[in-house]
C-alpha cells in the first residue's frame, strides 16, 4: 500500500496519455481513512506550439484538458 505519513501535498504526474478521470475517481472511491490525499484539483500542461495538434490527434489529450481545473501553457 501507499504510506504518506505527514504528507500535506501530493502531486501525481501522469506524463503521456493518461486520462485523469479514472485516477481521480479511484482516489475519491477510497474510504476517507485510507486516502493518501484529498484531490484538490487537476492541472494539465499543454505545449503552446504543438498542443492543438495533440488535441486533434489524441483523445487522451482532449480528456486531460476537459478534466483540468487549471491549464499550464509551456514555451
Amino acid at each position: 500500500g501507499l504510506a504518506f505519513s505527514g504528507t500535506s501535498v501530493l502531486a501525481l504526474e501522469t506524463t503521456g496519455i493518461a486520462e485523469p478521470e479514472p485516477i481521480v475517481t479511484g482516489l475519491e472511491a477510497l474510504p476517507v481513512a485510507n486516502r493518501p490525499a484529498e484531490v484538490a484539483g487537476v492541472v494539465t500542461v499543454v505545449d503552446a506550439e504543438s498542443g492543438l495538434r495533440q488535441l486533434e490527434r489524441h483523445v487522451e489529450a482532449h480528456a486531460q484538458v476537459i478534466e483540468a481545473d487549471r491549464l499550464l501553457l509551456t514555451k
